[in-house]
């Protein structure tokens, strides 16, 4: 098994690796960049499906961060509407009209859960057989802002982390 077809990024000999792979594939109706940072020049088998079965399941793992974001927003101490308050607060009313957002809405805050996009994707693979930081998913309301929403998964898309950064 040293070739293998992996998806968005082709064949590749797994024996002889480039250290990182970089594209644009489309998710969600948008167009997203994937970035895959190998360690080594080589993986083993095991980590080499395990990147395959992440790959072939960027869709679903991409739906299921949209739900995440959208269930932490509810939380005490939530830390997409700390990242939404800061928008508002950093940008004042444009924001509103950026977003084609209706500022006189009750509810302003929850009407920015529907703005989020995802801009990039990056994996990290390390040939330690530890998988639980494994990828990162960038998220944005919009292109004027710097700052980001940043879910971290493990291997097989569980959110172990979020926080905002810019």
């Amino acid at each position: 098994m040293d070739d293998m077809n992996l998806p968005y990024i082709g064949e590749i000999d797994v024996l002889s690796l480039n250290l990182s792979y970089r594209t644009t594939i489309f998710i969600g109706g948008m167009d997203v960049n994937l970035d895959v940072n190998l360690e080594k020049d080589s993986l083993y088998k095991k980590s080499v499906l395990r990147l395959k079965f992440f790959l072939e399941n960027l869709s679903k793992f991409h739906v299921q961060n949209l739900l995440y974001i959208k269930n932490n927003f509810y939380l005490k101490n939530s830390v997409v509407k700390e990242y939404i308050k800061f928008q508002i607060d950093d940008y004042g009313d444009s924001i509103y009209e950026t977003l084609e957002l209706d500022e006189g809405s009750i509810k302003s805050e929850e009407m920015f859960l529907t703005k989020f996009s995802l801009t990039r994707i990056g994996i990290y693979m390390e040939n330690n057989g530890t998988f639980k930081k494994f990828a990162v998913f960038d998220y944005s309301i919009c292109e004027v802002t710097n700052y980001l929403i940043v879910l971290k998964t493990d291997d097989r898309g569980n959110v172990n982390d979020i926080c905002w950064e810019s």
